[in-house]
């Protein structure tokens, strides 16, 4: 008996530890996390430099290395010497993206597959070419290159090979990439502390196509890329000690130089489709706002459903066009009308975002601000092209002379050839009102060589820009500056701005003032070639490509003369170099996420500093009010305590009358946006950073137009979808006509809308009960009879996140069955054995 409870106990102690075991596995999440996309996530990869080199002790950390796709990625160092750039500039590193295939080893890549040189600030000097040369003054020789011969002139180049095509053979060969274009950072600082921090752009095939990352490899799935560091130190190439006042001429491709490189291997995301050939193929159309979130839903309806989703940006008018009978789902953030005559439209919230000044600030030390404060007044200035800097020859001044009645000089006199900015701050970093509100920025950038050009906005209209100048508007300084009222320090709205009929939902460029060509020789004066405010302030090509092009330091900005070009004229300036990028833009918050961008922090209504984070956004939406069709929007005014005044609702718009197949796979997509697509993370099908999952309220709203699409309308009213007025899914105001349906329903105006019980005829004109069905209040009852449990969108793909759950729960239950059978043992042998020991009793009992 007593070694039968011994035995017993293990058995007991060692089911209680497996129950233990499978329930802390069951609870533990199924994957994705963290706030922001640029944060990286648990595939931080971190790589020393090599023993005994002048760089021991250096570690660098890339702090995302899978599932990259073209994104900005965080890189920290630490262990490093301070970089010197006083005189000649020491110590620093290089990064570049190269390719790499299945013979690719640990050391990395070939330096012949990377993209690095172009012309730029390489190596603390500016150098002519794309693949610079190891000996561009001829007085740097690289005793260990050996592979690739020197010229007459001392100057050698080594051949980019890109994964598909001829490999370069000049040195300033412009094939495949150039300053525009290369990711490369050619000089990043290590500051006092001996640490360093950037933000490096990552390239898939998508965008750099000369690299192939992320493309599909047969029989290897998509292929990798490498991040190169090559540290620079205080030696030229022949290992003498570089002067206090002499650069390091020599390229980090010479092989000295790129014997100390440190490879981080990064695995990409394919860019390759997903959906099968053939499928019936379903449009959404609008607001780049929700560009982001679209494309990851995309990936995982495409890849589960019988239907492709494509997303075209567009803008918001053209979203709420897209929504007729005839159309595709819209994207909009304002509400849609439908044409007189048509079955009414749902709107569907599906993502929460926000509009925000991105900004890349990095000081002459290379380290980036971290944290800037913007009002309506300065926005006001950037967006009127009230610096001097922000017209062109808005800063230079003119000699005029005195003369006396014989002619000679008596006085020399300046005068500014724009006079109407002449008065202002040449930029936001000279007025004082930026360091009034910025202090921990002040003195901060005096020696500063470059400066922020201008506010970087898109040409297409948008709801979002009306709500910008609203806020605008709604603040009391910036409608004083507007009206032509000088600021406390006496600066001026440029005067073509002044009175603006706002609000507007473009950004205009009503400055006529002409600029003189840099390099426009004087032949091209006589010509009278001039440059104006869209070659100086061009829009960008989207928030998105903003988003990019802020974190490159690339603007547009052509004042540059071109005398080689066929035909010759005005070229696109080099974007700032490394290490001195000032560049602020308008983009979405998404867009900024996705590549590293800092964000400003606006005031609320109250005066309360706010970034877009996803409470401040949270708080936004709880602040909107809904129209007359109930869809929600914010008034900026009303943005208080704490809410984000740029925050926005994306709504999906579709018509009740297009077919019934066609309304089925759109109302699957609201319900996959706004079920599995609301959960943050970095896999497709999943919500990217810098959106806010929306509140429950909001999903509920959705889901119910998602129901009330699908129950579709005739045009007498009757059938589901009941009344004909109005806007399906709003709830509250009904229509007329109809019992119930989708606007006669007793809606609460968030979650409403599909009450009631449509007992009108149904879409061939036959009498039967609506699909659409309901308790407003209730969502789970608003499925009516297509609550399939096949329906990608009810229950949503099987993504890995998905299966390891289903993995889990089964292996509890199983565990659970093992701990029962483990307990249940020893009690049924203890039993036995009792029993056993009665029945010995008895039978050895008297009579």
């Amino acid at each position: 008996m007593d070694a039968l409870r011994r035995r017993g106990g293990v058995r007991l102690i060692s089911g209680l530890t497996a129950l233990a075991a499978a329930v802390g596995l069951v609870l533990l999440p199924t994957g994705g996390g963290g706030a922001s996309a640029a944060d990286g996530d648990d595939s931080a990869k971190t790589v020393k430099a090599r023993a005994g080199s002048e760089f021991e002790g250096l570690e660098v950390t890339v702090h995302k290395t899978q599932k990259l796709r073209d994104e900005g990625v965080r890189v920290t160092w630490k262990g490093g010497k301070p970089t010197t750039t006083t005189t000649g500039q020491h110590n620093y590193l290089q990064l570049m993206q190269c390719w790499g295939d299945e013979n690719t080893g640990p050391e990395g890549p070939d330096r012949e597959h990377c993209d690095f040189g172009f012309g730029g600030l390489e190596a603390g000097a500016f150098v002519g070419g794309r693949r610079v040369g190891f000996a561009e003054t001829g007085n740097q020789y690289d005793p260990a290159e050996t592979e690739y011969p020197y010229t007459s002139s001392g100057v050698g180049f080594v051949p980019f090979q890109p994964v598909d095509g001829g490999a370069t053979d000049v040195h300033d060969s412009t094939s495949y990439f150039g300053p525009t274009t290369s990711n490369a950072q050619p000089f990043t600082m290590t500051s006092t502390e001996g640490t360093g921090e950037t933000v490096f752009e990552m390239r898939s095939a998508s965008e750099s196509d000369w690299l192939g990352c992320g493309a599909e490899v047969q029989g290897q799935g998509p292929r990798p890329c490498w991040l190169v560091i090559v540290p620079r130190g205080e030696h030229q190439t022949d290992g003498s000690l570089a002067g206090p006042s002499q650069d390091l001429t020599s390229s980090a491709l010479s092989t000295t130089n790129w014997n100390q490189r440190m490879a981080v291997k990064l695995d990409f995301q394919s860019v390759e489709g997903t959906c099968a050939l053939g499928q019936d193929e379903r449009g959404v159309t609008g607001t780049e706002m929700v560009e982001e979130a679209a494309l990851s839903w995309n990936r995982i309806l495409c890849a589960s459903s019988d239907s492709t989703y494509s997303y075209s940006q567009a803008t918001d008018v053209q979203g709420r066009e897209a929504a007729s009978p005839s159309g595709e789902l819209g994207l909009a953030a304002a509400s849609a009308e439908p044409s007189e005559g048509d079955p009414p439209l749902v709107h569907a919230p599906v993502a929460l975002s926000g509009l925000a000044v991105g900004y890349f600030f990095e000081e002459m030390n290379g380290v980036p601000v971290k944290r800037l404060r913007l009002n309506p007044r300065l926005i006001a200035k950037l967006l009127t092209n009230s610096y001097r800097l922000d017209v062109p020859d808005g800063d230079v001044v003119d000699k005029d002379y005195i003369r006396d009645e014989d002619g000679k000089v008596i006085e020399t006199i300046d005068v500014p050839r724009q006079p109407h900015v002449a008065d202002n701050p040449r930029s936001l970093l000279e007025d004082p009102e930026f360091y009034e509100l910025n202090p921990h920025l002040e003195g901060r950038f005096k020696t500063a060589v470059t400066a922020p050009e201008g506010l970087i906005v898109p040409a297409d209209a948008s709801d979002m820009t009306v709500q910008l100048w609203r806020w605008l508007q709604s603040d009391d300084d910036a409608r004083a500056f507007f009206s032509g009222k000088a600021d406390e320090w006496g600066m001026k709205i440029n005067s073509y701005y002044k009175d603006l009929d706002l609000p507007l939902d473009y950004y205009p460029q009503s400055d006529p003032s002409e600029g003189v060509p840099r390099t426009c020789l004087s032949e091209c004066k006589e010509r009278e070639e001039r440059y104006r405010l869209s070659d100086l302030r061009p829009y960008g090509e989207s928030l998105h490509g903003i988003a990019k092009d802020v974190r490159r330091g690339r603007s547009g900005v052509a004042t540059t003369w071109d005398h080689q070009g066929d035909p010759e004229g005005l070229t696109e300036n080099n974007p700032q170099n490394v290490g001195m990028r000032i560049q602020l833009g308008l983009v979405d918050t998404a867009s900024a996420d996705r590549y590293g961008l800092q964000t400003a922090e606006l005031p609320d209504a109250d005066g309360n500093w706010v970034s877009p984070t996803e409470s401040a956004l949270l708080k936004g939406a709880g602040a909107m009010k809904a129209d007359k069709s109930g869809v929600l929007g914010l008034d900026p005014a009303d943005a208080d305590d704490g809410a984000y005044p740029l925050t926005s609702l994306t709504h999906a718009i579709a018509s009740t009358g297009m077919e019934k197949t066609v309304r089925k796979d759109y109302a699957d997509y609201i319900r996959y946006a706004v079920g599995r697509g609301q959960t943050p993370g970095l896999s497709n099908g999943q919500l990217p950073y810098g959106y806010a999952p929306l509140p429950d309220n909001l999903r509920d709203q959705a889901r119910n137009a998602a129901d009330a699409l699908e129950a579709g309308h005739t045009p007498d009213g009757g059938g589901d979808s009941g009344g004909t007025g109005g806007s399906a899914g709003a709830g509250g105001a009904g229509g007329a006509g109809g019992s119930g349906g989708l606007d006669g329903g007793a809606g609460d105006g968030l979650s409403g809308g599909t009450d009631g019980s449509a007992t009108g005829g149904g879409e061939d004109g036959g009498g039967g009960a609506g699909d659409s069905g309901g308790d407003g209040d209730n969502p789970a009852s608003n499925q009516g009879d297509v609550a399939d449990a096949d329906n990608v969108a009810q229950t949503g793909p099987s993504t890995p996140e998905t299966i390891l759950g289903i993995i889990r729960w089964v292996l509890l239950a199983v565990l659970i069955l093992a701990v029962a059978s483990a307990l249940a043992g020893p009690a049924l042998m203890r039993l036995a054995a009792v029993r056993a020991a009665r029945a010995q009793g008895i039978a050895d009992s008297p009579g």
